[in-house]
């Protein structure tokens, strides 16, 4: 079986405005869309990321409205070059944005027919019919709401890595939270 698809949103995810990992966050800017932003995130969650990637273990893929400019965040991260889940077209209102990244996670479990690891704080649907195709996904599917102030938790990797480990091992079923 080919590895989890990882799908990474940045605001709310990676930068944010507490990160509670052991090392002390770091801070830097960056822009998009001619803005610039601040930024502040984990390196220990940064790190766990580059070593799923770089390992084989997930193949991350960015879901974000960074997409257009995330060289910039492959290079402050240390991260290399990774797919963008969202195309131009993706990139205008914000439904357009939330369908953009809802299209990019059924398409790993529907048509590509891998696991799906997602986390976004706020594009995953609760409930309803889009939430039941992804928690039916054969191939298995984690998704992860982090607070937006908090980012991933290292309790939040821990159950990604555990997820990972178990694509890896076996083809499980589906978990999510």
């Amino acid at each position: 079986m080919a590895a989890p698809v990882l799908l990474l949103d940045v605001d709310g995810v990676l930068n944010v405005a507490r990160p509670g990992w052991a090392a002390p966050p770091r801070h830097a800017t960056a822009s998009t869309n001619g803005q610039t932003y601040p930024l502040c995130w984990a390196p220990d969650l940064l790190d766990r990321l580059r070593g799923w990637h770089l390992d084989g273990r997930a193949e991350l893929r960015w879901a974000t409205t960074w997409c257009r400019d995330a060289d910039q965040l492959e290079r402050l991260w240390g991260l290399p070059p990774l797919a963008r889940a969202l195309a131009d077209d993706d990139l205008g209102s914000f439904l357009r944005i939330l369908f953009g990244k809802l299209n990019a996670a059924l398409a790993v479990v529907e048509e590509e027919h891998r696991p799906l690891v997602w986390v976004d704080d706020d594009a995953i649907p609760a409930f309803g019919p889009y939430r039941d195709r992804l928690d039916n996904a054969p191939a298995g599917a984690l998704l992860l709401t982090p607070r937006p102030t908090r980012g991933i938790t290292r309790e939040e990797a821990d159950l990604i890595e555990s997820f990972l480990d178990d694509r890896h091992d076996c083809d499980a079923g589906p978990l999510t939270r």
